[in-house]
């Protein structure tokens, strides 16, 4: 049998990561390559996708580079940061810098808009405890007065899939970063949506974390040495697919993935919500649910 080669992407906070892995989940080759992140002011964290793009670009370069030139890759899967929010405009190309998941300088604005009662509510919809890293419409205010006018907010990792597919398209762990996710319809929740003003044409599509949709011309070019027509699957949030592996691996696991912060998810045996304000996400099988406690700055 012919052996099965993928090449999986990261878009972390702080670097990007490239692996290439065989069908037994064995690396074969990894290199990344660090991005910045802008902080000129108090809570502020931003990033430049097309700093994304050039690490992108070099990690899997050295990636490719380390194995043999007879390989053929099969599929690209993806990961990324979350919540971090990129606008684009209507061909495609970035409007100013993405909002990292580290921005806090909208916290104080939410906290200040949402009665208990209202933050209770978007909990038991969301499962996301609302603050200023989870709610869209501070995203659209700051474009607002920068002068822009997006055709659409993605999540980095659904940025990425676009770039590489040209397809507008999320999955429910990362539509979960976005404060307007409905865990149990599986997609935008409408009253929500409309209560923080935006339109859902904005919005990305919400399709299963192994959705696939073949890439382009212009994403085989960045990519370098992957052939136009192979399948980029839309994965999930990073943190859910650190899961998913232990998951798979152990009975009833407790996982601690450390980066740039420690995330400590757990699955959940129901699909109720919790009577605490903890994140409840949905997994790689979108039908389970994790429950999900966050430390932000360990690495970083």
């Amino acid at each position: 049998m012919a052996r099965t080669h993928v090449l999986a992407l990261d878009l972390g906070t702080s670097r990007i990561k490239a692996a290439v892995v065989d069908e037994t989940l064995r690396v074969l080759a990894s290199a990344s390559a660090s991005h910045p992140t802008i902080s000129r002011e108090v809570g502020m964290a931003e990033q430049r996708s097309e700093d994304w793009l050039a690490g992108i670009r070099a990690s899997v370069a050295g990636a490719l580079g380390n194995v043999a030139s007879t390989i053929t890759i099969d599929a690209v899967v993806l990961t990324a940061q979350i919540p971090t929010l990129v606008a684009v405009s209507a061909v495609g190309d970035p409007l100013g810098n993405a909002v990292t998941w580290q921005d806090s300088r909208a916290d104080d604005l939410v906290a200040s808009l949402l009665s208990p009662l209202q933050r209770r509510r978007l909990y038991e919809i969301s499962g996301a405890p609302i603050d200023g890293r989870y709610v869209i419409p501070m995203h659209l205010r700051r474009l607002a007065r920068e002068g822009y006018s997006p055709a659409a907010i993605l999540s980095a990792k659904d940025y990425l899939f676009h770039v590489l597919t040209g397809e507008l398209v999320t999955d429910p762990s990362t539509a979960s970063g976005f404060g307007n996710f409905d865990l149990a319809m599986g997609d935008w929740n409408d009253s929500v949506t409309s209560q923080w003003g935006v339109s859902k044409d904005l919005l990305p599509r919400v399709e299963n974390p192994r959705h696939h949709v073949a890439l382009s011309a212009s994403g085989a070019e960045l990519l370098g040495g992957v052939a136009a027509g192979t399948p980029v699957f839309v994965g999930a949030a990073d943190s859910v697919c650190a899961h998913h592996f232990v998951d798979a691996h152990f009975d009833r696991p407790i996982s601690v993935i450390d980066g740039s912060s420690t995330v400590i998810l757990a699955s959940l045996s129901s699909t109720r919500a919790l009577d605490h304000e903890i994140l409840i996400t949905p997994l790689v099988d979108p039908s389970r649910r994790g429950v999900e406690l966050d430390l932000l700055a360990t690495g970083s």
